[in-house]
């Protein structure tokens, strides 16, 4: 695979994504670009993100609670070890922002 970041129509992509203003178009555009299993995928790797950055639990807890294998854990928090201070703040004050019902306060 290419590195994606150097690439002119992944650049696209990202400011399509960028430019979606609600939460029902980000939904719609997430469904035809993402199979279920992608999906899928990806909000594993939201919940293992968020569960090592705002718990106190060992590793092999988390993937025992969210029900993933110790390996997912494994590449989440060698990702983590590889992200930028001011996205992993981000993250942090975004869950620390949403609403029990899931509605984002920022």
């Amino acid at each position: 695979m290419k590195y994606l970041e150097n690439n002119d129509e992944w650049n696209q992509l990202v400011k399509l994504f960028t430019n979606v203003k609600s939460e029902e178009l980000m939904d719609q555009m997430l469904h035809l670009f993402l199979t279920i299993n992608e999906r899928e995928f990806l909000f594993d790797r939201y919940k293992i993100i968020k569960a090592l950055l705002t718990s106190d639990l060992p590793q092999r807890k988390i993937a025992e609670e969210l029900e993933v294998s110790i390996a997912k854990i494994t590449v989440g928090s060698n990702e983590l070890k590889r992200t930028p201070k001011e996205l992993i703040n981000y993250f942090k004050k975004h869950v620390r922002n949403v609403d029990k019902d899931g509605r984002d306060r920022i």
